[in-house]
This record gives structure tokens, C-alpha cells and sequence, in this order.
């Protein structure tokens, strides 16, 4: 068996079948869907620039802000949306996980190039992300330091990258309602344990935390990273039992 068949194993028979839940406008073949997903996207896009220009403006660099996990889920909740916007609900059909022997059919079936198979593991990889992200800025990190003070486009953003892309994404959710497949499972928590080992390389690099309550010093600087991988494991069943 083929990587591809297995992991992508009726992947799109759920997302063909969650699809066809919804009544109206995002219902299957209709094109108020795929409209909406665009709308989505295009105003992620507008909040990305907006948060380009103003980190020019504060002299951030784009590439040492990637040692921050909000960073993480602002860009893949912007490549998630995008992907979504490219996900013609008038293709989605369930054949995609029958073994058809058109070449046609099988080069399309294990093209890495199809916005469904992007959108679907991106979304569940973000949501996971973002659903981390926000309680653990807002009940161990929010406090006045974060903030800068008089320089109200900094604080926009800094609460917008905590509650506003994960809005988003649970509006996204409740319209499309992405299924979260089992075997995506090890794929999506890996990339979340990747983040904490460059977190812990580059807090040791640079001599102090990224986030203070992360210090990778202290017996609760060892024991929250594990919780958080655990956290996020607990998270992607969750949502596995929800959809």
C-alpha cells in the first residue's frame, strides 16, 4: 500500500460526506461554500499585511519572529484560509477514495497538488495550534509587559494574534466542519513537537526564554512543555469525537 493511500485513506469520503451535512448556501455543490471560504481568506490576507507593516514599523524581523508559536499559527491559519479558498465544493465527490484505474484519475488521486488534501491537514494541524495558542497567551502570558504602551496597532495585533485568527477558524469550522482523520494524528503532533525543540534551542542560544513560564531551567520549565504536547494529543482527539 502506497503512504499516499494510507494516510489519505477516506479522507474525502468524510469531507465530502461533512460537507453535505449543511443545508443553504454551504451545502455540497453549492458555490456559497467555496465563496465564503474566499472571504475568509481574503480577510486573513488583509490582517497578515496589516501585521507585516506594523512589524516593520517596530523593526521586527520576520525571520527571529519564527521562534514565537503565535507566528506559527498566524501564518498557517493564512495558508490554511488560502488553501480552503481553492477547494471548488463542485469537484468533491467521493469517488476520490475508489481504485479507479484511469491514469487520469489516479494521477489527480496522488497529486500532492489538491487544495482538498492541503486545506483538510492544514486546518486540523492550525486549529490544534490555535486552540494551545490562546488560553496559554491569555491565562499564563497576558499581562502588562506583552503590551507597548502608546502604540495602539502593536496591541491591536498582539490581542488580534490570540483571539481574532482563532475566531476565524472555528467560524471556518462551523461552516465547513473540516473532518479530523486518526491517521493524521502522529504528522500533526510531531510538527507541534518540532516547534519545542527549536523553542528549547534557541531559549539556550539566546540565554533566556521565549516565554517566560517555558525557561527549560526550572522543574515546571520541563514539565509544561510535556503537558502542552499532551494537551495538544487530548485536543486532536477531541475534535476526532467532535466531527
Amino acid at each position: 500500500m502506497k503512504f499516499e493511500d494510507w494516510f489519505w485513506y477516506d479522507s474525502h469520503t468524510m469531507f465530502e460526506y461533512q460537507i453535505n451535512q449543511f443545508t443553504g448556501c454551504f451545502k455540497g455543490r453549492n458555490k456559497g461554500g467555496l465563496l465564503f471560504r474566499r472571504f475568509l481568506a481574503f480577510i486573513m490576507t488583509l490582517w497578515s499585511i496589516l501585521c507585516y507593516y506594523n512589524n516593520i514599523n517596530n523593526h521586527s524581523s520576520p525571520i527571529n519572529d519564527l521562534k514565537f508559536f503565535t507566528i506559527w499559527g498566524r501564518y498557517l491559519t493564512w495558508f490554511t484560509l488560502l488553501a480552503g479558498s481553492f477547494v471548488n465544493n463542485s469537484e468533491i465527490e467521493p469517488i476520490e477514495d475508489l481504485n479507479y484505474q484511469d491514469r487520469d484519475f489516479l494521477r489527480n488521486k496522488y497529486s500532492p497538488f489538491r487544495a482538498w488534501k492541503w486545506y483538510t491537514f492544514l486546518f486540523q494541524l492550525t486549529l490544534q495550534m490555535e486552540l494551545i495558542i490562546v488560553p496559554f497567551f491569555w491565562i499564563l502570558l497576558n499581562n502588562p509587559s506583552v503590551y507597548k504602551p502608546g502604540n495602539l496597532a502593536f496591541n491591536i495585533q498582539q490581542g488580534g494574534d490570540h483571539s481574532f485568527l482563532f475566531l476565524l477558524l472555528v467560524i471556518d469550522y462551523f461552516s465547513n466542519c473540516v473532518p479530523f482523520c486518526g491517521r493524521h494524528f502522529i504528522m500533526v503532533n510531531f510538527i507541534s513537537l518540532i516547534y519545542l525543540i527549536i523553542n528549547f534551542t534557541v531559549s539556550k542560544l539566546e540565554g533566556y526564554p521565549i516565554y517566560g513560564p517555558l525557561d527549560w531551567n526550572s522543574v515546571i520549565g520541563f514539565i509544561l512543555p510535556a503537558i502542552l504536547l499532551i494537551a495538544a494529543g487530548l485536543i486532536f482527539c477531541l475534535m476526532k469525537y467532535v466531527s
